[in-house]
Protein backbone atom coordinates (compact mmCIF):
# COMPACT_ATOMS: atom_id res chain seq x y z
CA UNK A 1 0.00 0.00 0.00
CA UNK A 2 2.88 2.41 -0.67
CA UNK A 3 2.04 5.32 -2.96
CA UNK A 4 5.16 6.01 -5.04
CA UNK A 5 3.45 8.48 -7.39
CA UNK A 6 5.37 11.55 -6.17
CA UNK A 7 8.72 10.00 -7.10
CA UNK A 8 7.41 8.55 -10.38
CA UNK A 9 5.92 11.92 -11.34
CA UNK A 10 9.32 13.51 -10.70
CA UNK A 11 10.94 10.98 -13.03
CA UNK A 12 8.36 11.50 -15.79
CA UNK A 13 8.70 15.27 -15.58
CA UNK A 14 12.44 14.86 -16.17
CA UNK A 15 12.08 12.72 -19.27
CA UNK A 16 12.35 9.23 -17.80
CA UNK A 17 10.56 6.22 -19.30
CA UNK A 18 8.97 4.03 -16.61
CA UNK A 19 8.58 0.35 -17.52
CA UNK A 20 5.36 -0.12 -15.57
CA UNK A 21 5.20 -3.91 -15.85
CA UNK A 22 8.86 -4.82 -15.37
CA UNK A 23 10.10 -7.90 -13.53
CA UNK A 24 13.62 -9.08 -12.75
CA UNK A 25 14.77 -12.37 -14.23
CA UNK A 26 16.13 -13.64 -10.90
CA UNK A 27 15.23 -13.16 -7.25
CA UNK A 28 18.60 -12.25 -5.74
CA UNK A 29 21.36 -9.76 -6.53
CA UNK A 30 24.19 -12.10 -7.55
CA UNK A 31 22.03 -13.85 -10.14
CA UNK A 32 20.17 -10.77 -11.37
CA UNK A 33 23.14 -8.45 -11.89
CA UNK A 34 25.39 -11.09 -13.43
CA UNK A 35 22.58 -11.72 -15.93
CA UNK A 36 21.78 -8.09 -16.77
CA UNK A 37 25.40 -6.96 -17.08
CA UNK A 38 26.03 -9.79 -19.54
CA UNK A 39 22.76 -9.46 -21.57
CA UNK A 40 21.98 -13.14 -21.06
CA UNK A 41 20.48 -15.83 -18.86
CA UNK A 42 22.71 -17.90 -16.60
CA UNK A 43 22.45 -21.42 -18.03
CA UNK A 44 26.15 -21.49 -18.92
CA UNK A 45 27.20 -20.46 -15.42
CA UNK A 46 24.84 -22.99 -13.85
CA UNK A 47 26.18 -25.76 -16.07
CA UNK A 48 29.73 -24.76 -15.20
CA UNK A 49 29.31 -25.19 -11.42
CA UNK A 50 26.38 -27.61 -11.17
CA UNK A 51 22.77 -26.74 -10.41
CA UNK A 52 23.11 -27.71 -6.73
CA UNK A 53 26.15 -25.50 -6.07
CA UNK A 54 25.88 -22.66 -3.59
CA UNK A 55 29.08 -21.00 -4.79
CA UNK A 56 28.87 -17.27 -5.56
CA UNK A 57 32.23 -17.20 -7.35
CA UNK A 58 30.89 -17.66 -10.93
CA UNK A 59 28.33 -14.88 -10.53
CA UNK A 60 30.82 -12.56 -8.83
CA UNK A 61 33.25 -13.16 -11.68
CA UNK A 62 30.49 -12.48 -14.22
CA UNK A 63 29.74 -9.15 -12.51
CA UNK A 64 33.38 -8.04 -12.37
CA UNK A 65 34.22 -9.18 -15.91
CA UNK A 66 31.03 -8.41 -17.75
CA UNK A 67 30.02 -8.07 -21.37
CA UNK A 68 28.56 -4.57 -20.98
CA UNK A 69 31.84 -3.04 -19.80
CA UNK A 70 33.82 -4.90 -22.48
CA UNK A 71 31.50 -3.44 -25.12
CA UNK A 72 31.67 0.11 -23.76
CA UNK A 73 35.45 0.00 -23.38
CA UNK A 74 35.68 -0.99 -27.05
CA UNK A 75 33.78 2.24 -27.79
CA UNK A 76 36.23 4.34 -25.78
CA UNK A 77 34.40 4.54 -22.45
CA UNK A 78 36.02 4.76 -19.03
CA UNK A 79 34.41 2.45 -16.46
CA UNK A 80 33.87 3.96 -13.00
CA UNK A 81 32.49 1.81 -10.16
CA UNK A 82 31.50 2.77 -6.63
CA UNK A 83 32.13 0.43 -3.73
CA UNK A 84 28.94 -1.14 -2.40
CA UNK A 85 29.87 -2.78 0.90
CA UNK A 86 28.64 -6.09 -0.54
CA UNK A 87 31.46 -8.34 -1.79
CA UNK A 88 29.50 -9.70 -4.77
CA UNK A 89 29.17 -6.23 -6.33
CA UNK A 90 32.57 -4.83 -5.42
CA UNK A 91 34.08 -4.26 -8.89
CA UNK A 92 37.67 -3.60 -7.91
CA UNK A 93 38.94 -3.96 -11.49
CA UNK A 94 37.08 -0.90 -12.78
CA UNK A 95 39.19 1.74 -14.53
CA UNK A 96 38.36 4.01 -11.59
CA UNK A 97 37.18 2.40 -8.33
CA UNK A 98 35.69 4.84 -5.81
CA UNK A 99 35.89 3.52 -2.26
CA UNK A 100 33.15 5.11 -0.16
CA UNK A 101 33.57 2.88 2.87
CA UNK A 102 33.94 4.50 6.27
CA UNK A 103 36.47 1.97 7.57
CA UNK A 104 39.97 0.97 6.56
CA UNK A 105 39.40 -2.62 7.68
CA UNK A 106 39.23 -5.19 4.86
CA UNK A 107 37.01 -8.29 4.88
CA UNK A 108 39.83 -10.52 6.16
CA UNK A 109 40.50 -8.21 9.09
CA UNK A 110 36.80 -8.01 9.95
CA UNK A 111 36.55 -11.81 9.79
CA UNK A 112 39.53 -12.16 12.09
CA UNK A 113 38.21 -9.66 14.64
CA UNK A 114 34.82 -11.42 14.77
CA UNK A 115 36.60 -14.28 16.54
CA UNK A 116 38.14 -12.03 19.21
CA UNK A 117 36.91 -9.80 22.03
CA UNK A 118 36.95 -6.99 19.42
CA UNK A 119 33.64 -8.33 18.12
CA UNK A 120 31.97 -6.11 20.74
CA UNK A 121 33.60 -3.07 19.11
CA UNK A 122 32.65 -4.34 15.62
CA UNK A 123 29.01 -4.68 16.65
CA UNK A 124 29.03 -1.09 17.85
CA UNK A 125 30.74 0.31 14.75
CA UNK A 126 28.97 -1.69 12.01
CA UNK A 127 25.79 0.47 11.93
CA UNK A 128 27.92 3.62 11.64
CA UNK A 129 30.01 2.14 8.82
CA UNK A 130 26.93 0.87 6.99
CA UNK A 131 25.05 4.18 7.08
CA UNK A 132 28.17 6.17 6.22
CA UNK A 133 28.98 4.08 3.15
CA UNK A 134 25.43 4.38 1.81
CA UNK A 135 25.36 8.15 2.23
CA UNK A 136 28.90 8.60 0.89
CA UNK A 137 27.98 6.68 -2.28
CA UNK A 138 24.71 8.54 -2.85
CA UNK A 139 26.25 11.96 -2.19
CA UNK A 140 29.26 11.33 -4.44
CA UNK A 141 27.15 9.76 -7.19
CA UNK A 142 25.61 13.13 -8.00
CA UNK A 143 29.09 14.61 -8.45
CA UNK A 144 30.58 11.70 -10.40
CA UNK A 145 30.08 13.40 -13.75
CA UNK A 146 32.73 15.89 -12.69
CA UNK A 147 35.45 13.22 -12.83
CA UNK A 148 37.72 14.17 -15.71
CA UNK A 149 38.60 11.24 -17.96
CA UNK A 150 38.75 12.77 -21.42
CA UNK A 151 36.39 10.01 -22.57
CA UNK A 152 32.71 9.08 -22.20
CA UNK A 153 32.02 7.51 -18.79
CA UNK A 154 30.00 4.51 -17.66
CA UNK A 155 29.32 4.87 -13.92
CA UNK A 156 27.99 1.92 -11.91
CA UNK A 157 26.67 2.06 -8.35
CA UNK A 158 24.91 -0.75 -6.49
CA UNK A 159 23.02 0.87 -3.60
CA UNK A 160 21.78 -1.63 -1.03
CA UNK A 161 18.77 0.47 0.06
CA UNK A 162 15.86 -0.12 0.49
CA UNK A 163 16.90 -3.73 1.13
CA UNK A 164 17.21 -4.66 4.82
CA UNK A 165 18.64 -3.67 7.21
CA UNK A 166 16.27 -0.77 7.68
CA UNK A 167 18.86 1.68 8.94
CA UNK A 168 16.97 4.88 8.05
CA UNK A 169 13.50 6.19 8.74
CA UNK A 170 11.51 8.28 6.23
CA UNK A 171 13.33 11.48 7.18
CA UNK A 172 16.79 9.94 7.47
CA UNK A 173 16.57 9.26 11.20
CA UNK A 174 18.83 6.43 12.36
CA UNK A 175 17.11 3.18 13.28
CA UNK A 176 18.61 0.23 15.19
CA UNK A 177 19.99 -2.34 12.76
CA UNK A 178 18.52 -5.78 13.46
CA UNK A 179 20.25 -7.81 10.75
CA UNK A 180 20.96 -7.89 7.03
CA UNK A 181 18.87 -10.90 6.00
CA UNK A 182 15.73 -10.83 3.87
CA UNK A 183 12.53 -12.81 3.42
CA UNK A 184 11.75 -15.43 6.03
CA UNK A 185 15.21 -14.91 7.57
CA UNK A 186 14.44 -11.26 8.35
CA UNK A 187 14.89 -10.55 12.06
CA UNK A 188 11.45 -9.17 12.80
CA UNK A 189 7.76 -9.45 12.00
CA UNK A 190 6.14 -9.02 8.60
CA UNK A 191 4.58 -5.77 9.80
CA UNK A 192 8.00 -4.47 10.86
CA UNK A 193 9.37 -5.37 7.44
CA UNK A 194 6.62 -3.46 5.63
CA UNK A 195 6.99 -0.35 7.78
CA UNK A 196 10.78 -0.47 7.64
CA UNK A 197 10.83 -0.91 3.87
CA UNK A 198 8.38 1.93 3.25
CA UNK A 199 10.25 4.28 5.56
CA UNK A 200 13.64 3.58 4.05
CA UNK A 201 12.24 3.83 0.52
CA UNK A 202 10.73 7.22 1.33
CA UNK A 203 14.14 8.51 2.41
CA UNK A 204 15.92 6.94 -0.55
CA UNK A 205 13.48 8.60 -2.96
CA UNK A 206 14.34 12.01 -1.47
CA UNK A 207 18.05 11.35 -1.86
CA UNK A 208 17.68 10.10 -5.44
CA UNK A 209 15.71 13.21 -6.43
CA UNK A 210 18.75 15.24 -5.35
CA UNK A 211 21.19 12.96 -7.20
CA UNK A 212 19.22 12.87 -10.45
CA UNK A 213 18.62 16.63 -10.40
CA UNK A 214 22.32 17.26 -9.90
CA UNK A 215 23.33 14.91 -12.72
CA UNK A 216 20.82 16.40 -15.16
CA UNK A 217 21.78 19.96 -14.29
CA UNK A 218 25.56 19.45 -14.34
CA UNK A 219 26.09 17.05 -17.25
CA UNK A 220 27.65 18.66 -20.31
CA UNK A 221 25.79 16.22 -22.60
CA UNK A 222 22.35 14.65 -22.23
CA UNK A 223 23.12 11.64 -20.00
CA UNK A 224 21.87 8.08 -20.09
CA UNK A 225 20.55 7.17 -16.63
CA UNK A 226 19.19 3.75 -15.70
CA UNK A 227 17.62 3.32 -12.27
CA UNK A 228 16.85 -0.34 -11.80
CA UNK A 229 16.05 -2.76 -9.01
CA UNK A 230 17.85 -6.10 -9.22
CA UNK A 231 14.89 -7.66 -7.34
CA UNK A 232 11.86 -6.58 -5.35
CA UNK A 233 11.02 -6.63 -1.63
CA UNK A 234 10.92 -9.78 0.49
CA UNK A 235 7.89 -9.35 2.72
CA UNK A 236 6.46 -12.73 1.72
CA UNK A 237 9.65 -14.34 0.41
CA UNK A 238 10.42 -17.84 1.69
CA UNK A 239 13.90 -18.99 0.75
CA UNK A 240 13.13 -22.59 1.71
CA UNK A 241 10.41 -23.35 -0.85
CA UNK A 242 9.49 -22.63 -4.45
CA UNK A 243 5.82 -22.63 -3.45
CA UNK A 244 6.05 -19.19 -1.90
CA UNK A 245 2.92 -17.06 -1.98
CA UNK A 246 4.16 -13.85 -3.60
CA UNK A 247 6.75 -14.15 -6.36
CA UNK A 248 5.15 -11.09 -7.95
CA UNK A 249 6.40 -8.97 -5.04
CA UNK A 250 9.94 -10.36 -5.12
CA UNK A 251 10.32 -10.14 -8.90
CA UNK A 252 8.53 -6.83 -9.46
CA UNK A 253 11.03 -3.95 -9.81
CA UNK A 254 11.36 -0.26 -10.50
CA UNK A 255 12.95 -0.02 -13.96
CA UNK A 256 13.32 3.47 -15.44
CA UNK A 257 15.41 4.94 -18.25
CA UNK A 258 16.52 8.41 -19.25
CA UNK A 259 17.71 8.09 -22.86
CA UNK A 260 18.72 10.86 -25.28
CA UNK A 261 17.26 11.24 -28.75
CA UNK A 262 14.66 8.68 -29.73
CA UNK A 263 16.06 5.94 -27.47
CA UNK A 264 12.75 5.43 -25.72
CA UNK A 265 11.33 3.90 -28.90
CA UNK A 266 13.32 0.77 -28.02
CA UNK A 267 11.53 0.37 -24.66
CA UNK A 268 8.24 -1.24 -23.63
CA UNK A 269 6.30 -1.72 -20.34
CA UNK A 270 7.43 -5.32 -19.69
CA UNK A 271 11.13 -4.90 -20.49
CA UNK A 272 13.38 -6.76 -18.03
CA UNK A 273 16.90 -5.83 -16.90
Amino acid sequence: DFDNSEFLDFLRSNGFYIAENSYSNYNQTALSLSSSLNFDYLEEIIEDVGSDSESRHPTTRAIRQNRLVDFLRSKGYTFIAFSSGYSVTEIYNADIYIDTSATELNNFEKGFLVNTIAVLWLDKMTPFWYRSQLMNTIDQLGQSWEIETGTPKFIFAHILMPHPPFAFGPNGEHLPIKGFLDGNYFNGTREEYIEGYKGQLTYLNKKMVDVITQILNDSKTDPIIILQGDHGPGTYLNWDTYNQPCLQERMGILNVYHLPGDGQKQLYPGITP
